[in-house]
């Protein structure tokens, strides 16, 4: 089975060289890799291409001058693919020698549409961080994806969101048939496509060895744009909830966490009156709790909830 890797960078230089000779260094070598400079203005594009000319029947570049959602570019080089498999990968995060070569080897054991794994968590040092991914792991591994029917693994995604991008395996067939991100999402769009997949009678497989090193540091999407894909999901929660009808309940349950987070980042950054008129969610609910009545507070909390959040951070 061939392989496609995809990798969307946006000033990426400080850790692309270690995310493509960790792709280099793969036991399983039927595969080739593109490399998509999505407007970096540092020195990714130099990089990149120094692999491009030593492995030109292996890797790929591609430079765009305007930068993108990277599931529009990812897009753009899965709607061409003839390969049978893909995968996505990230620029900052480092795969184990042997990730393909195990996910592979399930996806043809067990017939799977989609592999995923478990991860490690280094620092931006590359260091490891000994137990930070022990509870997402911990919950991958009680959670029997391939046993489960479609509406079961629906409710699963809806609620959980437990796939780590990076450690994904998909057959390309899934992507012809079902599609893939949904445009103009920026937040959720991964979580969206699980849920897709699963709805649409894809077969899923967990490899339980942690085979991607998933780097955490301020750079990364999920700390530089938290903010702002917090309000992405809102959107694609509205598609699940059109699209998907017997998902209702478990919609209920992840927009509370949703708009919860909107809560606390809102303050957090300041915006106290985004964070007051996005609250009105919780008075608006069925039967509002008392955990709802404290974001509503919390949301009115202003300088005072700010505070209290950086002296919770400071002890983390």
């Amino acid at each position: 089975m061939k392989v496609d890797i995809i990798i969307s960078i946006l000033n990426g230089a400080d850790y692309i060289d270690e995310a493509v000779n960790s792709i280099i260094d793969q036991t399983y070598d039927n595969w080739q890799l593109f490399l998509l400079d999505n407007g970096s203005t540092d020195s990714t594009l130099q990089i990149i291409e120094r692999y491009q000319k030593k492995y030109e029947e292996k890797i790929f570049v591609t430079s765009y001058e305007k930068n993108m959602k990277p599931s529009y570019r990812w897009m753009e080089k899965i709607s061409n693919s003839t390969s049978d498999v893909i995968a996505i990968s990230c620029h900052d995060d480092i795969w184990k020698p042997n990730k393909l070569e195990e996910q592979i080897g399930a996806m043809k054991k067990y017939n799977a549409d989609i592999v995923h794994t478990n991860i490690d968590l280094i620092d931006s040092s590359g260091d490891l961080m000994k137990g930070k991914a022990d509870k997402e792991n911990n919950y991958r591994n009680s959670v029997n994806y391939s046993k489960m029917n479609s509406e079961e693994l629906s409710n699963e995604f809806c609620i959980s969101n437990s796939i780590r991008l990076s450690s994904v395996l998909i057959k390309n067939n899934v992507f012809e048939k079902y599609g893939g991100w949904e445009k103009g999402i920026w937040g959720g769009e991964d979580w969206g496509l699980w849920v897709k997949f699963a709805a649409s009678n894809c077969s899923f497989y967990h490899v339980k060895n942690s085979l991607v090193l998933r780097r955490v540091h301020f750079k990364n999407a999920s700390s530089s744009s938290g903010y702002d894909r917090s309000f992405g999901f809102v959107k694609a929660l509205e598609i699940v909830r059109k699209r998907y009808p017997f998902l209702k309940n478990s919609v209920k349950v992840k927009e509370n966490k949703v708009y919860e987070r909107i809560i606390v980042l809102t303050v957090k950054n300041r915006k106290y009156k985004t964070s007051r008129e996005y609250s009105k969610f919780f008075l608006t609910k069925k039967g509002v709790s008392l955990r709802d009545v404290f974001f509503v507070l919390f949301a009115y909390s202003g300088i005072l909830g700010n505070v209290a959040l950086r002296i919770k951070d400071s002890f983390k």
